[in-house]
């Protein structure tokens, strides 16, 4: 039957616009990164202007101009799993997949999802139909679905293994492949009733298939070295998958998860690979000799890994993973065009305002900061080399923040300048608080108490005991004080208890030994702390004594946090926000629409607060207004990791600058000398290259540094000879 395009078209339309509107009314909003920053397992093109991508907390999103805007929905159809895949038989009918045995259908183009019994609680990896009735869907171990009906039902069926299968794709209404761990290559002929093995004798991870013909066809994945899946690699048979050839090993560290042409000569494979500090750069493979030969392509994405490329058969190609990315390009792969904005990849530890449109948040190579609640952010040089760990402010101006290696920072200009007022210790310093103008409290790892009255000019030794790590500090006023920490031997928690402004203190059991991570008191009497496995505890009498309250969840909380005597936060791991709204007595669990760990929070008035968290993530929540709206295109000083990362002796750092000004572009060895300028001049705004050559530098750890007028961003890079 004959779709009616434009009748689809403006249907789809204004339940998007109801949606929107729908959604301005929700209280969590992204900040950082935008549209949004959940990782996204899988991307489905219409055409080259409508898509559509599914991720982590069944996030689903849709576009219809190509890209440039979107419209995201997280828990839909009522799960918050990760959804790794989506495909569509025919232009309204949809199935998505996910973990737990996550199975969703739309029958309008992607509006609206319901969640259909699958029979099983495995993880499922991948779908694909021949038809538009008949499908099939593979999951760990060994798991196969089949459907009959357009998804309407699905029954088991025998794979014939136990490993973990990946990906799955038809070739006509006949043919079909799958692939999983360890080489393992299933084939069926007659539409998915059965299949039949003809796995490889190799030490292959396979993530993903993809046909040209009856004989040709690719898988990607990762090659077993001896010590680790290090190395992505791209195969090729040319009979059926009776045999296959290695035609691409990526290196270390890569990891090669899709695959999908456009025609029969270019084709495109994605991936990641992990950098030494421990996160992921994402990587494009391309070929355009209908897949005998591959090399890199310019889709680099920063901190963010690809995981899924879905193409319209012209020139257009969407590329989605990590933090939320989205790339695209709509010239064969020439090249890519970022579709998400950002003002860091980071991990975020620790924000606090100053007033209600002001704050400042640590990032571990600089300090963001906001002058409108967070929605433009702008970069300057980090008052420490290591990272802040936390951040607190007295009043509008004066503030102070604290580091590992006893680093303590402090401002009197609401975080514009900052001086360094560093400790003689080699204990991490995690918890600040002040109780006056000048005076403050900073606490750490291995007991460390110190006390302040003139800004860090001098230090008073307030240390309690040798076997104590502490987190966090409140003092209710001057004299009544409290520290949260956890033993290292012989384990357990506890809250430490001062009366006379930190000159003695009082150690009492917490009852409990999960750790203690955050402490916040909403009035001399009512304070609240939070730990491991969503922990809870509350007084009522100035600490005196501490009742378990109920969190109603499992999840780490990391920070805790009082707009006013009755309504605070408290966040954690996975996503959770919960809310008090009478003083920390009752809780409620409140979708954040994020899975990744959030650490950090701070109000800036009674109603609204800033949360943030790994992967730059900057979370809007409650109903404060705000200096001025989201700018529809903001505006970016970025630099970015360096590619390939080790390196010899070449690799390429690009850059983005907000406006036209004077730029320098320095390379720094590890005792803060310049060895290399690579820039030194005027730019114009936008995406910028340079190419550093080590020659003549030995192997070993540099930073590199990116200046622009105040705002500067540092990264490191490691040369191996």
């Amino acid at each position: 039957m004959k779709i009616d395009t434009n009748i689809w078209f403006l249907e789809i339309i204004l339940v998007l616009i109801a949606s929107f509107l729908s959604s301005a009314q929700e209280s969590v909003i992204w900040q950082n990164p935008r549209p949004q920053g959940n990782t996204l397992f899988d991307v489905h093109m219409f055409d080259s202007t409508s898509a559509i991508v599914v991720g982590d907390v069944g996030t689903v999103g849709r576009t219809f101009d190509g890209g440039i805007t979107w419209s995201f929905q997280s828990y839909v159809g009522g799960t918050g799993s990760a959804l790794r895949k989506v495909f569509f038989p025919t232009q309204l009918l949809g199935i998505a997949v996910g973990d737990s045995g996550v199975i969703l259908r739309t029958t309008d183009g992607g509006v609206t999802w319901l969640s259909q019994s699958s029979g099983t609680i495995n993880d499922l990896s991948a779908v694909a139909f021949a038809n538009a009735s008949e499908g099939c869907v593979v999951g760990l171990q060994g798991t196969v679905l089949r459907t009959v009906n357009g998804g309407s039902s699905w029954s088991a069926q025998l794979s014939g293994t136990n490993r973990d299968l990946y990906g799955i794709s038809f070739l006509n209404p006949l043919t079909g492949f799958i692939v999983g761990e360890l080489g393992e290559f299933l084939k069926t002929t007659n539409g998915g009733a059965t299949w039949f093995d003809q796995s490889m004798s190799t030490v292959h991870d396979l993530k993903a298939v993809c046909f040209l013909s009856p004989n040709i066809g690719f898988v990607v994945g990762d090659h077993y070295t001896g010590a680790q899946w290090s190395s992505g690699s791209i195969l090729r048979t040319t009979n059926g998958g009776a045999n296959w050839t290695q035609l691409l090993t990526g290196g270390h560290f890569i990891t090669l998860t899709a695959i999908a042409f456009i025609n029969e000569q270019i084709g495109y494979a994605v991936g990641g690979y992990k950098t030494i500090f421990g996160g992921y750069e994402g990587i494009v493979y391309r070929t355009t000799d209908a897949g005998q030969s591959w090399s890199p392509d310019s889709a680099t994405s920063d901190d963010s890994a690809l995981l899924e490329i879905s193409v319209d058969n012209q020139n257009t190609a969407l590329a989605a993973g990590s933090n939320g990315i989205i790339k695209r390009t709509t010239d064969s792969g020439f090249t890519w065009e970022a579709l998400t904005t950002f003002f860091t990849r980071e991990n975020l530890q620790g924000i606090a305002f100053s007033d209600s449109t002001t704050a400042i948040v640590a990032e571990s190579n600089s300090i963001l900061r906001t002058t409108n609640a967070g929605w433009t952010w702008e970069s300057q040089q980090s008052p420490s080399l290591h990272f802040l760990n936390r951040i607190r402010f007295f009043d509008n101006a004066k503030g102070g923040a604290v580091s590992n290696f006893g680093g303590v920072y402090f401002t009197t200009d609401a975080g514009m300048n900052w001086i360094d007022r560093s400790i003689s210790t080699f204990s991490g310093m995690s918890g600040i608080f002040f109780v006056g103008p000048t005076t403050a409290i900073v606490v750490g790892a291995d007991s460390k108490i110190y006390r302040t009255t003139n800004l860090g000019l001098t230090w008073i030794d307030q240390s309690f005991t040798s076997s104590q790590g502490y987190f966090d500090v409140f003092f209710t006023d001057p004299d009544n004080g409290f520290i949260v920490g956890n033993n290292s031997y012989p384990g357990g928690s506890f809250i430490l208890r001062t009366s006379d402004a930190g000159n003695s203190w009082t150690e009492q059991s917490s009852g409990t030994s999960r750790q203690l991570y955050s402490v916040s008191f909403v009035n001399q009497t009512t304070g609240v702390v939070v730990g491991q496995k969503g922990l809870i505890l509350r007084t009522t009498n100035s600490g005196a004594s501490w009742t378990q309250i109920q969190s109603g969840t499992s999840s780490h909380l990391m920070s805790v946090e009082f707009g006013d005597d009755h309504h605070g936060y408290a966040t954690g791991f996975y996503g959770t926000i919960i809310e008090t709204m009478d003083g920390g007595a009752a809780w409620v669990r409140r979708p954040s629409g994020a899975s990744v760990t959030l650490s950090g929070l701070s109000f800036s008035s009674p109603e609204m607060a800033i949360i943030v968290g790994v992967g730059g993530t900057i979370l809007r929540i409650g109903d404060g207004t705000v200096s001025s709206p989201p700018p529809a295109n903001p505006v970016l000083f970025y630099l970015s990791q360096n590619y390939p990362n080790p390196f010899n002796p070449t690799t390429t750092i690009n850059y983005h600058v907000p406006s036209s000004g004077f730029i320098t572009l320095k390379v720094y060895d590890m005792l803060g000398r310049e060895v290399r300028t690579l820039v030194n001049e005027v730019k114009t705004p936008g995406e910028h290259s340079v190419t550093l050559d080590a020659t003549g530098l030995t192997s070993g750890v540099y930073f590199y540094r990116l200046s622009a007028g105040s705002s500067v961003q540092t990264r490191k890079l490691v040369l191996l000879r």
